[in-house]
C-alpha cells in the first residue's frame, strides 16, 4: 500500500505534534497506557513528600493488609512481572521498610513491612488520599468506577 503524494504545503498543515503533546490514538491499550502513566504521575507528585512512588505505596499496603507474602502472590495481584515486582521491593527493603525471608528454595522470597514500613506507609496516607480525591475531581466517580469494572472483567480473563 503507498502514501499518498503529499507536496511541501500539504506536509506543514500536518505539523507534527509538540514533544510534550500526548498524542491522540485509535487503540485503546495505547490510550490505557497513556492514562495509567498520568495517573502514575499525579499520584507520585502528591507522595512525593513521603519519599514513596505508588507502586511503592501498593506494596506497602498490600504487605499491611495480608502480613507476609510471597514475591510471586504480590507480583501476581498487581499484575506486574517478577523482574519489576523485585525491583520494587529491592527498593524498599534498602530503606528499611521491608523485610526478605529467604523460603524452601531460592525460588520463594517472602516479604514482611517493617516498623519503619509502617510508619512510612502512616506518613504516606495524606499524600494517597489527596491523590484519590484529585482523581475523582477529575474524571468523576462514573468514570473511576468503569474503570474499576473494566479491570476486574480483564483480570478475569488474564
Amino acid at each position: 500500500m503507498s502514501r499518498p503524494h503529499q507536496t511541501p504545503s500539504s506536509r506543514a498543515s500536518n505539523a507534527s505534534p509538540d514533544a510534550g503533546d500526548l498524542l491522540p490514538l485509535p487503540c485503546a491499550c495505547a490510550n490505557i497506557r497513556q492514562l495509567s502513566r498520568l495517573v502514575t504521575r499525579l499520584y507520585d507528585a502528591e507522595l512525593r513528600d513521603s519519599d514513596l512512588e505508588v507502586t511503592q505505596f501498593g506494596v506497602l499496603s498490600a504487605l499491611d493488609r495480608l502480613g507476609e507474602s510471597t514475591h510471586g502472590q504480590i507480583a501476581r495481584g498487581f499484575g506486574m512481572d517478577s523482574t519489576t515486582m523485585t525491583r520494587v521491593v529491592a527498593v524498599l527493603e534498602r530503606r528499611g521498610w521491608v523485610a526478605r525471608r529467604e523460603g524452601a528454595d531460592r525460588r520463594h522470597r517472602h516479604y514482611q513491612i517493617t516498623a519503619e514500613g509502617h510508619q512510612q506507609l502512616d506518613a504516606a496516607r495524606a499524600g494517597w488520599r489527596r491523590a484519590q480525591a484529585r482523581l475523582s475531581a477529575l474524571l468523576g466517580a462514573k468514570t473511576l468506577s468503569a474503570l474499576t469494572s473494566a479491570t476486574t472483567k480483564m483480570r478475569a480473563i488474564a
